[in-house]
């Protein structure tokens, strides 16, 4: 039995995979990744290597949730809700709003 879990997978579709991971999952789950890394002491440059997004998207996210503008609520007794919206819209409004 093969005791890897490297896999070979053509460059292009590599790229379609890459690019359809871009479309979908743009709002507040990347955000909440990029965050946590950070608040794990990961840099900018490891994030965006791991998560397969850009610096200035780490950057601007960090920006973001220091400015208290990323649009993440919390109830009553400030524990974290999980936005209403998952289309992504609701981060994206956010960015280009104070981005």
């Amino acid at each position: 039995m093969l005791n890897s879990t490297c896999l070979g997978i053509p460059a292009e579709e590599q790229a379609q995979m890459l690019a359809a991971l871009r479309r979908a999952r743009y709002g507040y789950l990347l955000a909440l990744h990029m965050v946590l890394l950070c608040a794990a002491g990961r840099t900018p440059t490891d994030i965006a290597a791991v998560l397969f997004c850009s610096r200035s998207s780490v950057y601007r996210t960090v920006r973001t949730y220091r400015e208290g503008t990323l649009g993440w609520k919390h109830d009553d007794q400030r524990r974290f809700v999980s936005p209403v919206c998952t289309t992504g819209l609701c981060m994206v409004d956010s960015l280009v709003r104070y981005g």
